[in-house]
């Protein structure tokens, strides 16, 4: 069965070829084409791919619009083309690092595995004044937490608190600094996209989640890859993956995260006492 953006595409194409190759629409479809590819390059300071065919198509063919108009083929092609640009936007990996630079605040939930056998599940509240608080649960308890970690980074100070028996661990750390592993540190992929080369996220496609196209992007260090989903209205990215290869090249520690953006949490949660 087709997806919904393949028979979008299906139906363009065929709407295309049913047309006359005139040299009006014909025109009308370069027109429309070297606009939609100038509306994508308005997202991003970058040259883009879709910049580089735009600046191709005007100085190749604007002044001679019969040039491309062999056949309906070719028209139809224009609009397979506008078509990718229009239903998938293509969001920079710049635009979305600055974009998540911004943001005040921001709750995942997360499964963590290792060897593919399920560990635990986490939900993590962030706040940008520095202040973050991450819930673990077990397999068998999904309502309560098996224990909680509040933190004030800049400061350096936490909290572990023990639900089940009322104890509270006060314990203190190297100012901003909330851990080294990538299996302990829940802010490690906001660090990662804040701080990596933006030219080493190398583009991987698009891929429906919950009913939104989101473009990819795949960060390699050495036995970790991060796989970033990003939202194209918000910029922001909505799905991580992380995964740690062991030395014979199976997947040892993973973790897959939803994650939503600029929420309302109430001062209660980052409680050191």
């Amino acid at each position: 069965m087709k997806s919904k953006t393949e028979q979008r595409l299906d139906e363009m194409v065929q709407t295309m070829q049913r047309q006359q190759a005139s040299e009006q629409n014909t025109e009308q479809v370069q027109l429309n084409l070297i606009n939609a590819i100038e509306a994508e390059a308005g997202r991003t300071n970058e040259i883009s791919p879709g910049q580089k065919l735009g600046q191709w198509f005007k100085s190749n063919f604007i002044k001679s619009p019969l040039k491309i108009v062999g056949s309906m083929g070719a028209a139809a092609s224009f609009a397979l083309v506008l078509f990718l640009f229009s239903a998938s936007p293509q969001v920079s990996f710049a635009s979305m690092a600055s974009k998540l630079k911004q943001v005040s605040n921001f709750f995942y939930e997360a499964t963590m595995t290792n060897a593919g056998m399920h560990l635990m599940d986490i939900r993590v509240y962030y706040r940008s004044s520095g202040e973050l608080r991450m819930e673990s649960y077990s397999l068998d308890n999904t309502q309560t937490p098996s224990f909680i970690n509040i933190m004030n980074i800049g400061e350096g100070r936490g909290v572990m608190k023990l639900p089940a028996s009322g104890e509270s661990v006060p314990f203190s750390f190297e100012p901003n600094a909330t851990a080294q592993s990538v299996q302990e540190d829940p802010l490690y992929w906001r660090k990662l996209i804040l701080n990596v080369d933006p030219e080493s996220a190398e583009p991987i496609g698009t891929k429906n989640i919950s009913g939104t196209e989101l473009t990819g992007y795949l960060i390699e260090q050495e036995s970790i890859k991060t796989e970033v989903w990003v939202q194209p209205d918000s910029q922001l990215p909505m799905a991580i993956s992380v995964t740690q290869y062991l030395e014979s090249g199976d997947i040892g520690f993973e973790m897959k995260a939803d994650v939503l953006y600029n929420q309302s949490f109430d001062d209660s949660l980052f409680d050191l006492n």
